[in-house]
């Protein structure tokens, strides 16, 4: 089994905030601690489209990012509100991550189509559709739209046109990946390529 843990991340709110929450194929456990309440702790659910989130003023957030395919325990997580401190050891203790699921999101994250991602992987279509669905809840379909329109928002940080970068990531063409766009990040890739700080968070740690 590998480390379920792909990053760790803070965030202190010092006044009341908005963030729009990108999918990136990855649940994160968060430690939350509001000022006046007890620490509590979550397990973010998969995304499959951006959305908002309030932040209350004063609030302390503390994310541990599991790695995309990991299976996360609750009874673990909960354990962990009973510990009086906590090192990435107690939280990676509540992931598992199989190597073969690994293996099979790793092909499918650079994959257009499915036959292309069962040959990198060395699987069947159905090995790869009963594998992924079964350790992650989300078909294989999930997983290569995901990576595309990722891979395409990344590439907005160069001078390439929106028109180049639909073709050279597997959309049929300009107006497609801008649906996509809408879909997964609540923009269009023109909107998003004016807002660097999302950009900047979509090229942080992730499936892809």
């Amino acid at each position: 089994m590998s480390d379920p843990i792909l990053a760790r991340w803070t965030y202190r709110a010092e006044t009341r905030s908005t963030a729009l929450v990108f999918p990136d194929g990855c649940q994160d456990v968060i430690r939350i601690e509001r000022p006046g309440q007890t620490v509590s702790w979550i397990v973010t659910t998969l995304d499959d489209r951006a959305r908002q989130v309030v932040v209350p003023e004063g609030t302390l957030l503390e994310g541990w990012r599991m790695m995309p395919g990991s299976r996360i325990c609750g009874e673990s997580v909960h354990r962990l509100s009973t510990l009086t401190a906590v090192d990435d050891s107690d939280v990676s203790s509540c992931g598992e991550l199989s190597e073969d699921v690994n293996d099979v999101l790793a092909a499918l994250s650079d994959s257009v189509t499915l036959d292309r991602a069962c040959r990198v992987a060395g699987v069947s279509r159905r090995t790869m559709q009963r594998t992924i669905r079964a350790m992650t809840g989300r078909p294989p379909s999930f997983w290569m739209q995901l990576g595309r329109a990722r891979r395409a928002a990344r590439a907005l940080s160069t001078d390439a046109p929106l028109s180049g970068i639909a073709v050279e990531h597997g959309f049929s063409d300009q107006a497609h990946m801008t649906r996509e766009f809408r879909r997964w990040f609540a923009l269009t890739p023109g909107r998003l390529r004016a807002t660097p700080v999302h950009l900047e968070v979509i090229r942080g740690p992730g499936f892809g």
